[in-house]
């Protein structure tokens, strides 16, 4: 794992031409437009514009699996685990959409599944908008899909298909992956124009249940290194507060230089290993 940042890929480039491949970057990405946000990918790493039937099938089965949990096991205690999950899922987004942007690998196939999607986007934010939905959000979908088949999974093998085994801890985690399976879409909502948004999106990104463009706009001013939570922004404040992101970097340096010294010293003196 090595570190990186938005300045690792290749700068912008001219209308109707390729970015220069290398060996962390193998798939050409061409573009088209003009400048600033309008200058747009008409590919990216890994899939584009192409919807995979199989994207269809985790999305649409992680939001069929989210209503039934909620119609079929909720009851008022669970709605009120709704609060926590959504602010435990607005941190859990923070801390990979983190990772995604400062790290790469030297794997291109590792780096265009985890990595260059996050990290072309800052490059050009609105490219994320013409993604197609199941595109976007088929990873962060998966939670909910697996998760929804283990309780059906759990209800077939029950003789009277009882849900008895349902639980405050399988409640918590049913949210956060409901919370979690909406969280590139409340990405892609802050950075789709207000005109073309739904008037209750408009609604929840106001009230700050969703991630809203007006506070979306501080991760990406430059250098870029700051409020990451991407599904509501709610712990952005607290964790700038205390300076999370930097102390972070800092304890990865620490870990990094350790490691790589325990590395050199057994390289150097086997013998104290044996």
């Amino acid at each position: 794992m090595q570190p990186s940042s938005v300045s690792h890929l290749p700068p912008p480039v001219d209308d109707a031409t390729t970015r220069p491949s290398s060996k962390n970057e193998p798939v050409p990405v061409q573009f088209s437009g003009k400048n600033g946000d309008d200058f747009t990918p008409t590919s990216s790493v890994p899939q584009g514009l192409k919807t995979e039937w199989w994207e269809v099938l985790i999305v649409v089965g992680a939001q069929v699996g989210n209503l039934w949990r909620f119609t079929h096991f909720y009851g008022g205690f669970d709605l009120l685990l709704l609060v926590p999950a959504w602010m435990l899922a607005d941190f859990v987004s923070g801390m990979y959409h983190w990772f995604a942007d400062s790290y790469r690998t030297n794997s291109p196939a590792v780096n265009a599944i985890f990595f260059d999607n996050f990290q072309l986007h800052h490059d050009y934010p609105r490219f994320i908008t013409k993604r197609p939905v199941f595109n976007v959000s088929w990873e962060v979908s998966l939670p909910s899909f697996v998760f929804t088949l283990y309780l059906l999974l759990l209800l077939a093998s029950t003789s009277t298909g009882s849900s008895a085994f349902w639980s405050s801890g399988l409640s918590l985690f049913s949210s956060f992956a409901f919370w979690i399976s909406v969280t590139n879409q409340a990405h892609r909502w802050a950075h789709t124009a207000k005109k073309d948004l739904p008037m209750f999106i408009k609604f929840f990104q106001r009230c700050g249940i969703l991630l809203s463009p007006e506070h979306h706009h501080f991760h990406h001013q430059r250098p870029q290194l700051r409020m990451y939570c991407i599904t509501s922004g709610v712990c952005d404040r607290a964790l700038e507060a205390v300076k999370f992101w930097d102390r972070l970097e800092r304890l990865v340096f620490m870990v990094r230089t350790l490691v790589k010294n325990i590395v050199c010293f057994w390289c150097l003196f086997p013998s104290h290993f044996s």
